[in-house]
């Protein structure tokens, strides 16, 4: 599944629920009523279940975070080069190589950018480890 765009609401337990392949390029993702998370990764039996973020707005009311893992998975599984969220528990463990969570280009949010040294005529340098 490819999400571009949209507003996404729920009333109970989460936004979406991701069994598979789940791309998301852009959307609103409200779970403020009483909606553990936004999304939810789950895997059965010899499922897939592999996300990854490149841009979106994140809102999760009643928890600590904006994605949940279930049945065992790892960070590896979600993978997170965009978006805006307002939790940040478990966001950095599911970061892509390159970048990091800003908050100052919204506050109170985490979003996610990447890591930038210098950009001279266009041209971005990226932090060296």
């Amino acid at each position: 599944v490819i999400i571009k765009g949209g507003t996404y609401e729920g009333s109970f337990d989460v936004n979406v629920l991701n069994w598979h392949n789940l791309y998301i390029e852009d959307g609103t993702f409200d779970a403020t009523a009483k909606n553990t998370a936004n999304i939810a990764n789950g895997k059965y039996q010899q499922g897939v279940g592999h996300i990854e973020i490149s841009g979106g707005n994140f809102t999760s009311g009643a928890t600590k975070t904006n994605l949940i893992q279930i049945n065992g998975y790892t960070s590896s599984d979600i993978t997170l080069t965009g978006g805006v969220f307002n939790k940040k528990t478990g966001l950095s463990s599911y970061l892509a190589d390159g970048y990091e969570l800003d908050t100052e280009i919204n506050p109170n949010k985490f979003t996610v950018v990447e890591i930038k040294v210098a950009e001279v005529n266009g041209v971005t340098t990226q932090k060296l480890n």
